[in-house]
């Protein structure tokens, strides 16, 4: 190797470690978008637990009777969880074009939400409906409390809450109707079941059915009831 060849090969030699201590010596590359990803992880985690404490007390109307068949002494009575699915159902069936069905679903599945805190307060334990109003907001708004910020559910959930509450909408009034028409159905079921129950002031209570679909349908009810008898 000539002198020049190797004064070339010394210096690029020279040039390599160089480098290589400069690069010992700068603090490790910043990546934004990993901490991102970091932060985002640790979000997930709390949203997570958030939604799994949401969901754990929402499952508690599955277990929660509902009281006025327990009033009654029926055994193994429904819980509320089982009102509102076929309540949601029923409203799928609607065929009222005016009606939005998708807002319907979604309300039915929201309007008792509150029940999984405070329970099903029936009339019979002397609570005005004032008190059970905010007592099953302050539950309700507990539940979205679980949820983040940008859930749709978060905000949905009380919305149609309180449109239900106001029954200022058809489709609120139209769920108040089948609410109604679903406990008629149910007492219908469980006399049946039972004979020597008298559910009596139940059908009663759907006087208040005002839908000409859902009237139609309490009416038939009624009807098959006193054949029965």
């Amino acid at each position: 190797m000539t002198t020049a060849g190797f004064r070339l090969a010394l210096s690029a030699l020279l040039a390599f470690f160089l480098q290589l201590k400069a690069s010992l010596l700068l603090p490790p590359p910043h990546h934004p978008s990993k901490e991102r990803k970091k932060g985002d992880c640790f979000t997930l985690c709390v949203m997570a637990e958030d939604t799994i404490t949401f969901l754990r007390t929402v499952g508690k109307l599955k277990e929660t009777d509902r009281t006025g068949w327990v009033e009654q002494g029926i055994p193994n009575p429904e819980s509320v969880s089982d009102h509102m699915y076929r309540v949601a159902v029923m409203c799928m069936m609607c065929p009222d074009e005016k009606l939005d069905r998708n807002k319907l679903i979604r309300m039915a599945l929201c309007h008792d939400a509150g029940e999984s805190i405070v329970g099903d307060i029936s009339p019979k334990m002397g609570v005005s409906k004032e008190d059970k109003y905010n007592q099953e907001k302050a539950a309700v708004l507990h539940l979205t409390g679980l949820l983040e910020k940008e859930s749709p559910l978060s905000r949905e959930l009380h919305e149609l809450w309180e449109e239900y509450e106001a029954q200022q909408t058809l489709e609120a009034q139209f769920l108040k109707d089948i609410d109604l028409l679903e406990m008629v159905a149910q007492a219908h079921a469980y006399e049946l079941a039972h004979p020597e129950k008298d559910l009596s002031s139940f059908f009663v209570s759907g006087e208040n059915i005002k839908h000409p679909w859902a009237r139609n349908i309490y009416e038939t009810l009624l009807r098959t009831r006193s054949s029965k008898k």
